[in-house]
């Protein structure tokens, strides 16, 4: 296995106002002890990626990053309402990138490609999310979709890779996150593993949580989760990450 500290992102979605993100990333940094054997990324909404950034940035947290929740392919334009990996730059660390909500703004796989081509020319790390419709969909049409999301991605950039497996019929279902713990998600994530080789770290999501975090990281093919509402509560949120750091 490749030798990564395990990964915990907070997907905030569209969710908090400034006074929410503010409260919520100071109780994380000064909750999180700096000995903490974790990464930690923080994706709030684009408007406040500048303040969160401030914050972690004054507490000087090492193992606290901050990602957007995605980007647009181009690096300026007539593209209203768009932003770039050029503007992101200097804020965030990470780029999320053809998580499943986006789908119905158009982000084919092919799309994401270039998105992930285009945050690795300006050295933004790219969360990658890949994940079935259907719980009888065949692993090899993930692997399929695997390879057109990182078709032309130089094998030597694949270290700054995290590819996520999030089965889209387990988000917001804790009945089906049950249902994909153990022996199948193994089956997929030690697929994926052997697909894309020893250096990106791949992660779980779909519905994760504070009570079932740890079911996910005792498997050896999984390096870490993706947490979307949990993540909007701090007290839980901070349970996660140390019980990831444990794991």
């Amino acid at each position: 296995m490749a030798h990564h500290n395990p990964m915990v992102v907070a997907n905030w979605k569209m969710n908090t106002s400034l006074a929410d993100a503010t409260v919520l990333t100071q109780s994380i940094v000064h909750a999180l002890d700096a000995g903490i054997q974790a990464d930690i990324v923080l994706a709030p909404p684009f408007v406040w990626l500048y303040p969160v950034k401030e914050i972690i940035t004054a507490l000087h947290h090492a193992h606290i990053h901050v990602g957007a929740q995605t980007m647009h392919e181009k690096e300026e334009g007539p593209y209203t309402g768009e932003i770039s990996a050029m503007m992101l730059k200097r804020i965030a660390d990470y780029v999320l990138l053809g998580h499943s909500e986006r789908a119905p703004c158009g982000e084919t796989p092919e799309k994401v490609n270039q998105k992930v081509k285009r945050a690795l020319e300006w050295n933004i790390n790219p969360i990658v999310f890949a994940g079935e419709e259907t719980h009888s969909t065949p692993v090899s049409k993930l692997l399929d979709t695997l390879d057109t999301l990182l078709n032309g991605v130089a094998k030597t950039d694949y270290n700054k890779l995290t590819i996520v497996y999030e089965p889209v019929w387990a988000i917001s279902s804790l009945a089906h996150a049950q249902a994909i713990t153990g022996h199948a998600l193994e089956v997929v994530t030690d697929a994926v593993r052997k697909h894309v080789g020893e250096e990106p770290r791949i992660l779980y999501g779909g519905s994760v949580s504070a009570s079932n975090v740890s079911q996910f990281m005792h498997l050896p093919t999984v390096d870490g989760v993706v947490v979307g509402s949990a993540s909007l509560k701090a007290k839980e949120f901070i349970e996660i990450c140390s019980l990831v750091s444990a794991a």
